[in-house]
């Protein structure tokens, strides 16, 4: 590969698939497969793919694993909440984009003594920037609104807690089943409808959104929920679980109906 990277680049997109079937069925050679795999980088330019061998050579020495994010495209990619402190602190991600990565990384585990971490999950230990107290919910209020939340998304949370790795993002989903493990199992059996289970929920105490309902979540109650049922099917979008959008449209029409009220209220003439 790294003689002649064009070449090979070429052997990997016709012969990739086989390659990624032996890691999940050969134990003992799946690192030695591992060292063949190629995946488009944060750090690399479209289109270009690089070897884990590579990305470790790049890595700072207290990285603790190789950081990845299954996702269907490059520009999904670079505009995940997920990817929001990674593109903060300059760490690089690799990006999967067949169905069949998830299981890749899963029965890979590791590669040269280093983890394969999702970057959609909990224990990523990176913080972005910390905002200024009066930008943010204290511990208090945080606490407050996390308990109103779940409350709200009962059927739907099994937990709500504060993160400080979202940048723009009001909140995400962590630790979640794999997207591309769901609609592969879809495929294997299409009779059945898979139950979303539980998501553990993560929420940004110093995003507008958030701060803005925990203002309104009392005075306007029910505005307030379908905000926050909003925002939790956003992050389900965002993690590639929301299986049917046409869900959320009489939620989105009343959105829409009071963005124009107001609007037309903005336009109406003061009295003199």
């Amino acid at each position: 590969g790294r003689k002649d990277p064009v070449k090979f680049q070429k052997f990997f997109k016709e012969y990739g698939h086989f390659l990624k079937e032996g890691i999940c069925t050969d134990v003992m050679f799946k690192e030695d497969l591992g060292r063949l795999l190629r995946y488009e980088s944060s750090h690399s330019d479209e289109g270009v793919v690089v070897s884990f061998d590579e990305y470790i050579s790049r890595m700072p020495i207290e990285q603790k694993g190789i950081y990845y994010l299954c996702i269907p495209n490059r520009s999904l990619g670079l505009a995940s909440p997920y990817y929001e402190v990674f593109k903060e602190k300059g760490v690089e991600v690799l990006f999967l984009y067949s169905d069949m990565d998830g299981l890749v990384m899963q029965n890979l585990g590791e590669f040269n003594k280093r983890k394969l971490i999702t970057i959609e999950s909990g224990g990523v230990d990176l913080e972005a920037p910390s905002p200024t107290m009066d930008e943010r919910l204290s511990e208090e209020e945080t606490n407050e609104f996390n308990e109103w939340l779940k409350g709200v998304l009962a059927t739907k949370v099994s937990s709500v807690k504060a993160t400080t790795r979202l940048v723009g993002s009001p909140c995400v989903v962590v630790d979640h089943e794999s997207s591309s493990m769901r609609r592969m199992m879809a495929l294997v059996d299409t009779s059945k409808t898979l139950a979303l289970p539980k998501q553990q929920l993560e929420i940004n105490p110093a995003h507008p959104i958030i701060r803005k309902l925990y203002n309104i979540r009392h005075a306007h109650p029910d505005i307030a929920r379908d905000v926050a049922e909003q925002i939790f099917d956003n992050a389900l979008i965002a993690a590639g679980l929301l299986d049917d959008s046409r869900t959320m449209l009489d939620r989105l029409n009343k959105f829409l109906d009071l963005s124009l009220q107001f609007s037309e209220k903005a336009m109406q003439p003061s009295e003199p």
